[in-house]
């Protein structure tokens, strides 16, 4: 198993743009798909290094990529860094999923002090993690 807190246990201290509790926003079915994608283990590695989540329009799925990405962007324990890219079907929608994490970084200081959002990236300066947003096929 990685030394790394649930992914339940890093959302539990961060808030929504809102200012409420995360979690307050994170529904049971979507609790267990994070702790089913994020922290089941074959032995010592992950079980899964790939999910596809389909849901309905407007079920937090852009959320739940962003908050799935912070969470292995930033806890996830590395040696070289973590890389993350946060695919979307269109230049729009990549611009979407990056302003949202950006906005999750801005309201959430927990974080911003590790993460410094640019142009097309967010960058966490402590072992060099970087997260981009890029449309499928780039």
């Amino acid at each position: 198993m990685i030394d790394a807190p649930h992914p339940l246990d890093f959302f539990a201290k961060l808030r929504w743009l809102d200012a409420r509790p995360l979690l307050d926003t994170i529904e049971p079915y979507r609790r267990t798909i994070f702790e089913s994608v994020l922290y089941s283990f074959d032995g010592d590695r992950p079980q899964y290094n790939l999910a596809v989540c389909g849901r309905a329009k407007k079920n937090w799925k852009t959320s739940d990529l962003i908050l799935a990405g912070l969470y292995r962007l930033l806890v996830w324990p590395s040696a070289h860094g973590n890389d993350c890219f946060v695919l979307a079907n269109d230049e729009g929608q990549a611009a979407d999923d990056l302003d949202l994490a950006k906005k999750l970084v801005s309201a959430n200081q927990i974080i911003a002090r590790k993460v410094e959002p640019r142009a097309k990236k967010l960058f966490a300066g402590m072992v060099g993690a970087v997260c981009r947003s890029c449309r499928h096929g780039t």
